[in-house]
């Protein structure tokens, strides 16, 4: 009796321990943002250089792109930029910022979106607001762009913090990630880049302990910023741009106890 007790004691501790090993993950991603990619020689000459730098790159479990992907709204221009993307031998996952679509171009957010649905190693997505889960990481994907009245102002609509905060309660034992265009901060005081009504955003993240770090572009500059509460991470990249050519490159590392060390470094290509 006590041999078939230690026996089931034994098993349920290697079942434990196998299940807290498949949960537990490091993960490695690489942030583009603020390509703009451009019909010209350079431009694409600049983005082929950081895929294969991308390719050459080992260990990386995927490639997000957070906004600004194209240098002007313009269909002709988002199918180079996915068809170049395709060269990417990981999985890559696509957020929209202020130059990518707007109604008046012609490229909406709709047209936009069949574009990036289009293509094998994109999950179809019915809007630029989604998530992907990974084990125990859930990354979530924000739009904040207005495609109506298009500016650099960003601003993420009632609807969309309402939905980004039922995700969040539905998940709460997961641990977050988000990424979106627009940072959650100001740089500087009145400026035409800064966010509109962000305190609907900030507010709500108040109710959340399990969103780890958020990563945004649009400030062409690179910051590492805690919250106010100290609990999340804020991390905003510079340019990918012909002329700046950086991306950011994470590392995410489960250290136990839901605690997390987050490596990062800015990229040249």
């Amino acid at each position: 009796m006590n041999k078939n007790f230690n026996i089931f004691i034994l098993s349920l501790f290697l079942t434990l321990s196998l299940a807290s090993s498949v949960l537990a993950k490091d993960i490695k991603f690489i942030q583009v943002t603020d390509l703009r990619l451009m019909p010209d020689d350079a431009s694409i000459e600049n983005y082929n250089r950081a895929i294969k730098k991308i390719n050459n790159t080992k260990n990386v479990n995927f490639v997000v792109y957070t906004g600004d992907n194209i240098g002007r709204s313009n269909e002709q221009l988002l199918e180079l930029f996915m068809n170049l993307t395709m060269k990417l031998k990981v999985p890559y996952y696509i957020e929209i910022g202020d130059k990518d679509c707007f109604k008046s171009s012609g490229l909406n957010k709709d047209v936009y979106l069949k574009y990036v649905n289009r293509h094998k190693l994109i999950k179809r997505k019915k809007s630029f607001n989604y998530i992907v889960k990974d084990g125990n990481y859930l990354y979530i994907f924000v739009d904040g762009v207005k495609q109506h009245m298009p500016s650099k102002n960003g601003f993420y609509r009632e609807e969309t913090v309402a939905w980004l905060d039922k995700v969040l309660t539905a998940n709460k034992n997961k641990t977050v990630i988000i990424f979106q265009h627009f940072p959650l901060f100001d740089l500087h005081e009145n400026s035409a880049s800064n966010l509109y009504k962000p305190e609907i955003y900030t507010d709500m993240l108040k109710k959340h302990k399990n969103v780890l770090a958020i990563f945004s572009g649009h400030y062409m500059e690179n910051l590492e910023v805690n919250s106010n509460s100290g609990d999340i991470k804020y991390f905003v990249t510079s340019p990918a741009e012909n002329g700046k050519s950086t991306y950011r490159e994470v590392n995410v590392s489960d250290i136990g106890g839901k605690k997390y060390e987050i490596y990062s470094q800015v990229v040249k290509f």
